[in-house]
């Protein structure tokens, strides 16, 4: 019987959750509430023009990279150790964890019509919105630094910021570029998705910027907490001592960026969605070693194991 017991608390605990699937999604039925309303980026995701993905088959070190450099800085200005842009501590600024969902979007976007410049539509499934962050190259270079390369550019953007912004952002002017930072540091934005896309022919498919040869497309939400990233005049964050006033959801210090609130939770294991045999065989495993799918099978299995067996003796 005791073995029975076991085998059953252990199926309760290590059994993952659910996994994220476009083919539960009607992202067509989902539109922006324009004064024309616009289709959701995920209802269009057919390959077009000379448009390619990249980064496929190594996608675990590709989103690895991606939270590595947003955390380390997100934690960086949190921290209060930027001087540039009027900037202080951050009281409330999240861990930021990896979505699989956001990524599909910016692969979506990347592969049908992508032109060098944003998408209007970004809806997810639970008809949240979500900010984006571009960047680009002339030139093919799949090298995993270029990401890093990407982000802390963006991030350089916090020179340009003024007093004011942080309390009721605004965008400044076409020349003055300031939204990228915001995007990637604004406190809430606890989830990132990103895509890389190449175009051998960017005059061919008429992109409204030629020179975005190779792109970096990062997509970014708030989830489990109020507010949009990004949002015209509203307040990026509280300024304050670090993690002093955290949402009640994400109240604990996280223990690797002590200057963030919340949980950084593994990366997804979840093989890039294959647009072109979705019920065919997966993908070739990635390299490298992958995280755990769940974070219930890791170091708080023998506590829960424990309190299922309680309720037998």
């Amino acid at each position: 019987m005791f073995q029975s017991i076991l085998f059953y608390a252990l199926f309760l605990v290590c059994v993952p959750g659910e996994k994220f699937d476009p083919k539960k999604v009607d992202y067509c039925k989902k539109k922006c509430p324009f004064e024309t309303p616009i289709m959701s980026s995920g209802c269009n995701c057919e390959l077009r023009g000379t448009r390619s993905e990249t980064d496929l088959d190594k996608y675990m070190e590709f989103r690895k990279v991606v939270i590595d450099e947003h955390n380390y800085l997100r934690n960086f200005y949190a921290s209060g150790k930027e001087t540039k842009g009027s900037s202080k501590a951050v009281a409330d600024m999240l861990v930021m964890n990896y979505d699989v969902e956001l990524e599909y979007l910016a692969r979506c976007y990347g592969r049908s019509t992508f032109d060098g410049y944003h998408d209007d539509c970004r809806m997810l499934h639970d008809d949240r919105l979500t900010a984006q962050n571009l960047g680009g190259l002339r030139f093919k270079n799949n090298s995993l630094s270029l990401i890093k390369i990407h982000v802390e550019d963006w991030y350089s953007e916090v020179k340009d910021m003024e007093p004011d912004m942080y309390e009721k952002f605004r965008l400044r002017n076409d020349k003055i570029m300031t939204g990228h930072f915001a995007a990637m540091c604004w406190g809430s934005a606890n989830t990132v998705g990103c895509a890389r896309i190449y175009t051998s022919d960017t005059i061919k498919d008429k992109f409204t910027k030629p020179t975005m040869v190779q792109a970096l497309i990062c997509n970014y939400s708030a989830k489990g907490v109020k507010g949009i990233v990004e949002g015209a005049d509203e307040r990026m964050f509280i300024q304050g001592p670090p993690c002093s006033k955290c949402p009640p959801a994400f109240s604990k210090c996280n223990s690797k960026y002590t200057s963030l609130c919340g949980e950084l939770e593994p990366i997804p294991t979840d093989e890039p969605y294959d647009f072109d045999n979705p019920n065919g065989k997966p993908r070739d495993k990635p390299r490298g070693k992958p995280s755990n799918s769940s974070k219930i099978c890791g170091k708080s299995t023998i506590l829960i194991l424990a309190s299922v067996l309680s309720m037998f003796f």
